[in-house]
């Protein structure tokens, strides 16, 4: 039996994300991006980077490998961060998104 020892990068999209103590934002949705060797790991991981953030009432919508490098920021950069074995969040702030507030652009978190 071969084993895959070779890590990839997935990309998560989901929703929530309260902080204990913080202003929460239910609209809030966010874009992670970690490595694994398998999508059942990927999703762990996920979950783990966000729980270690305080991140709470977190949902998780879906996902899936990311071979080569988004072209545009800033998810070229948070693919970079986990091809480096770091985990990267981009967060959204949907209700200003939907106004069409240009103030609160992504952000990596």
């Amino acid at each position: 039996m071969a084993i895959n020892l070779k890590r990839s990068v997935y990309m998560f999209l989901g929703q929530g994300g309260h902080k204990p103590g913080a202003d929460a934002n239910p609209d809030r949705g966010f874009v992670i991006f970690v490595s694994a060797r398998n999508p059942t790991g990927a999703h762990k991981e996920a979950e783990r980077a966000l729980a270690e953030r305080e991140w709470t009432g977190v949902d998780i919508l879906r996902g899936g490998e990311v071979p080569e490098k988004p072209d545009k920021k800033p998810h070229d950069e948070a693919w970079q961060e986990a091809r480096d074995g770091k985990r990267g969040i981009i967060v959204y702030d949907v209700k200003a998104e939907a106004s069409g507030a240009g103030d609160n652009p992504p952000r990596q978190a």
